[in-house]
């Protein structure tokens, strides 16, 4: 995984090792160890995140803030291809946090800085080259209020790439009892195209691209049948190790071709110089 080359199957298929760091089952770290996360869902996202990341003309020793960085998986695989960049990661789950700081320990990740922070307490000014942050937004209600925290933090000419869920009501999806699929700690009814693309040009971002993710035979169909017993933990666990190869590779190809239309949007957004 090189800057400025497409995001390859070898990195995709690695996302997610780490873990094996943070966990105590013998079967579950010799999963984790050769095949990266069993979740799909994190991924899809974390690939979606670093293949646009990729694309990017960053200079030499970026610093880059993950905000919200959940499992971490985004920021370790950056920070094992790129030593020289200096990667911070916020996360307000004090969980979350505390396996990353092991994960880092245990990595001997030292270009990686982590806090527990809530992303509303963000003071930093002009600190960073780049922002990413993968579906985080729609857990928070002052939306608005973290993007202009985005833009503050961003030095002139910053970069914003954000992962968001497309509206609930417009996802479509395959199998029926996923018909009424929803996540209880989201506080707004995700995002249309036209909605965040109005906050970040409030906020004073020049909106370069919106485009979608997890298209309906691709990311929608890996997610679906990552999760196609979901009644309850045993199950869930069937499912995923006995469609993970096919999921995988759904999820990738979600990657590597965006769908015209999907059930996610992502979006790059700049400061394009302002002050």
């Amino acid at each position: 995984m090189k800057e400025g080359r497409p995001f390859s199957f070898k990195e995709y298929f690695k996302l997610g090792r780490e873990q094996a760091f943070v966990t105590s089952s013998p079967a579950k770290r010799a999963f984790l160890s050769l095949f990266g996360t069993l979740q799909i869902n994190p991924r899809i996202r974390s690939g979606r995140i670093i293949s646009e990341i990729l694309k990017l003309d960053l200079s030499d020793g970026p610093t880059i803030l993950d905000a919200g960085f959940g499992y971490g998986l985004a920021v370790f695989a950056l920070s094992r291809k790129f030593q020289s960049w200096k990667i911070v990661g916020y996360e307000l789950d004090e969980k979350f946090v505390n396996k990353a700081i092991q994960i880092k320990n245990r990595a001997q990740a030292n270009n990686v800085t982590l806090f527990q922070k809530n992303l509303n307490g963000m003071m930093d000014d002009k600190v960073f080259d780049l922002i990413y942050s993968c579906d985080v937004l729609e857990h928070i209600k002052e939306d608005v209020a973290v993007i202009q925290k985005f833009k503050r933090a961003l030095k002139p000419c910053g970069t914003l790439i954000l992962h968001l869920p497309l509206r609930y009501e417009l996802s479509r999806r395959i199998f029926p009892w996923f018909k009424n699929y929803d996540t209880e700690d989201h506080v707004r009814d995700e995002y249309l195209p036209n909605e965040i693309r109005h906050k970040l040009e409030t906020a004073g971002f020049h909106v370069d691209f919106i485009k979608y993710g997890y298209g309906l035979l691709k990311g929608e169909l890996a997610f679906e049948l990552n999760n196609f017993l979901n009644t309850n933990k045993a199950g869930l666990v069937l499912s995923q190790l006995i469609t993970f190869p096919f999921s995988l590779l759904l999820g990738y190809w979600d990657i590597k071709h965006p769908p015209a239309l999907g059930n996610s949007l992502v979006i790059k957004a700049s400061l394009r110089g302002n002050k």
